[in-house]
């Protein structure tokens, strides 16, 4: 008859570690989560929590907020007096996005899975 509508492969793709760390706040209490650009536009497919940078079209002040996210993940701006500053519930930390390891100030993390960590700061 004719080809299949749906693609052969997914057009999206995450590896294991991240999907699994998107689930887990869902059951828990929602608040503000800070993750990297590459993973903020999932988290509100997976919870009902709120990412501190979202959607360009929909983020105040979008770039600016994109840039200050990546540089308090990659480690070049001191991270715990903005979690505490906005609020943040949760941080999504991956290898993928980062070669430096979580700073310390976000204690031990609530969960791991490859290379993916969630720390639940309150």
């Amino acid at each position: 008859l004719g080809q299949p509508l749906a693609p052969s492969s997914p057009p999206y793709t995450i590896p294991n570690g991240d999907s699994q760390a998107l689930f887990w706040p869902s059951p828990r209490p929602a608040g503000v989560v800070l993750t990297s650009d590459r993973l903020w536009l999932f988290v509100p497919a997976y919870t009902s929590d709120t990412t501190y940078v979202g959607q360009y079209s929909e983020t105040f002040e979008w770039r600016a907020k994109t840039v200050e996210a990546n540089n308090l993940l990659q480690g070049r701006t001191e991270l715990a007096a903005f979690v505490a500053a906005h609020h943040v519930r949760y941080v999504i930390w991956s290898t993928e996005d980062t070669a430096q390891p979580p700073p310390a100030a976000l204690g031990q993390p609530a969960f791991t899975s490859g290379g993916t960590e969630v720390f639940k700061l309150y």
